[in-house]
């Protein structure tokens, strides 16, 4: 199989290269769109592997000029991407993008989506030789009708074979879904364990004034904390990605879980020298809703303004409006951090993404906390915007249903455009 390979980072371009080789196939490599075309009219690779983003010529741009050439058997392109808006994708499937994969790329995926291709191309170089078959045999005699009839059947066998093969690489992804979440239960039962018996073991040392040990196993304590946190995001949205998040759904006050929060971070917040503002209304109501999954969302937010501000003024805003015909509870995150450009706020809700790579590197996280946030108001019924400017600081409103209707869809992305809009206005 001949592959080639359009990407600008020379890492991802080494390991996808190595990866390839390692597979037996014939691989060509180019650093931007613009080279990567020259290859394909020159090599005509059965397999394109392109990054989104890149120099002089875009994987958008690529698959197009890639397509108008209009080629007999199909070249296959797959586009690498940190992306899962679905305009995005869209757009991709537009240019005519056969498939996308997630950054990082995980490698069985692209394994398992590599060979579902070939079974494709083999399938297409089959059906080029049954019609050729077929084609002489309408010239040498027009009275073979049980012949034609049978090389029909194989062709619609043949298509049939393709549609398995494309599901197959849908499956993959669910099957990924399904395995991160496995997995991720595996891994918190140990990590208990380590958490429970540091604890023990600090106490013990306490008690016996044994203070070096006590840091260090308050160390233990402290990282064993941190991994389960990751892995419990993991969890969540593996869960989310599979259809297996549900809600638990009880009738609670809202003043009472602000109260609790708010209570948990003001020692947070001093490490950073930030002060806690904070504004619930007299009238809020009670909520019947996931309480659970609510403290979920305010807790990454208000740990996202604490991370990305020093020495400031964080505010927490919740209050009822009634929108829609429908009562809604607004919780404001407003900070005085570092802001986003409008091009970061684009991708601020992707897995796996923070605003951009030195952002992580400063900050640290994987990306996930917005991520599940989002995807988790969405179940709820609700949605979260954010309004930020760089170096101004940022502002979240969290939109929910006061109380939730299992039967009820989620709100229309219209609906909700109309909503923040009001929000807005309110503000």
């Amino acid at each position: 199989m001949r592959i080639l390979i359009a990407e600008d980072e020379k890492v991802a371009q080494k390991v996808l290269q190595r990866f390839f080789f390692r597979l037996g196939h014939e691989v060509f490599v180019a650093e931007n769109g613009k080279k990567a075309f020259e290859i394909f009219k020159q090599e005509r690779p059965d397999i394109t592997v392109t990054d989104w983003m890149m120099p002089e010529m875009d994987g958008i741009e690529l698959c197009q000029e890639i397509r108008k050439m209009q080629l007999v058997p199909y070249p296959f392109v797959i586009m690498v991407t940190s992306s899962d808006v679905k305009s995005h994708l869209q757009m991709g499937y537009d240019a005519g993008v056969d498939d996308f994969l997630q950054k990082p790329v995980n490698k069985l995926e692209l394994k398992i989506k590599i060979r579902a291709c070939e079974r494709v191309i083999d399938l297409q170089q089959r059906e080029q030789v049954l019609h050729n078959q077929l084609a002489m045999t309408l010239k040498i005699s027009e009275n073979k009708n049980s012949y034609l009839e049978a090389m029909m059947q194989e062709l619609k066998s043949a298509q049939k074979s393709l549609e398995e093969a494309l599901e197959a690489a849908k499956e993959s992804t669910r099957e990924k879904s399904a395995f991160l979440a496995n997995m991720s239960h595996e891994l918190r039962t140990p990590l208990n364990a380590i958490i429970g018996f540091s604890e023990m073991l600090q106490e013990d040392a306490e008690e016996d004034g044994l203070d070096e040990i006590v840091m260090d196993l308050n160390k233990i304590h402290s990282s064993g904390k941190h991994l389960l946190m990751l892995i419990n995001d993991i969890l969540d949205i593996s869960k989310i990605e599979a259809n297996k998040m549900e809600l638990h759904i009880e009738e609670f006050l809202t003043k009472d879980l602000i109260s609790e929060i708010v209570n948990l971070f003001k020692p947070i917040f001093l490490q950073n020298e930030n002060q806690l503002i904070v504004e619930c209304a007299e009238n809020i109501l009670p909520m019947m809703s996931d309480i659970t999954r609510i403290r979920q969302v305010i807790y990454n937010l208000l740990s996202n303004a604490n991370k990305f501000t020093k020495n400031g003024e964080i505010r927490l805003i919740v209050e009822n409006q009634q929108v829609l015909d429908r009562d809604w509870i607004f919780i404001y995150v407003k900070d005085a951090g570092i802001g986003m450009s409008k091009e970061q706020m684009k991708k601020i809700f992707n897995a796996f993404s923070q605003a951009d790579s030195s952002t992580t590197r400063r900050f640290g996280g994987t990306g996930l906390g917005l991520t599940i946030s989002k995807r988790l108001c969405q179940l709820m019924g609700g949605d979260i915007c954010v309004k930020s400017q760089l170096d101004a600081g940022s502002m979240f409103t969290v939109a929910l249903p006061i109380t939730i209707n299992k039967q009820e869809n989620i709100q229309s992305e219209f609906e909700f455009n109309l909503m923040f809009q009001g929000m807005r206005a309110h503000l």
